[in-house]
C-alpha cells in the first residue's frame, strides 16, 4: 500500500496544469495487485468456511451414530426410567448445539490466528 501512495504522489508532482492525470498508467499495476490479493483472500475465507462446515457436519454425524448405537443396546429398564421422546429430543438438540459450536468457534479461533 505504501507503493500505491508513492505512485500517487509521484503522479501528482509530475502532473502539469491543464493536463489530465493518467491514473491508470500511474496506479494501475498497484491497484491490480491489491485487487487480486483481495479476491484471493476472499476465496480462501470461503474455502475455510466450507472446510469447517464439512468438518463440523461429519463430526456431529459420527456423534449421532455413536449415541444412537448406545441407545439401541440399552436394557428395557433404561427406557422405563427415561421417556423416549426426551431421549430423542436430547439427541437432536444437543447434537445441533454442539454442531454450531464446532463449526463457528473453531472457524473464528483459527481465523484469528
Amino acid at each position: 500500500q505504501g507503493r500505491l501512495v508513492d505512485a500517487a504522489i509521484l503522479a501528482h508532482h509530475e502532473h502539469k496544469e491543464g493536463e489530465p492525470v493518467d491514473i491508470v498508467h500511474a496506479l494501475g499495476i498497484y491497484i491490480l495487485v491489491i485487487g487480486i490479493a483481495m479476491v484471493v483472500g476472499y476465496i480462501c475465507e470461503v474455502l475455510v468456511g466450507i472446510f469447517f462446515a464439512v468438518f463440523g457436519h461429519t463430526t456431529i454425524t459420527r456423534l449421532r451414530i455413536k449415541l444412537f448405537r448406545n441407545l439401541t443396546v440399552q436394557e428395557i429398564a433404561f427406557y422405563d426410567a427415561h421417556v423416549s421422546g426426551e431421549l430423542s429430543s436430547r439427541l437432536i438438540n444437543d447434537a445441533a448445539a454442539l454442531s454450531s459450536l464446532t463449526q463457528f468457534t473453531t472457524q473464528y479461533v483459527l481465523g484469528a490466528v
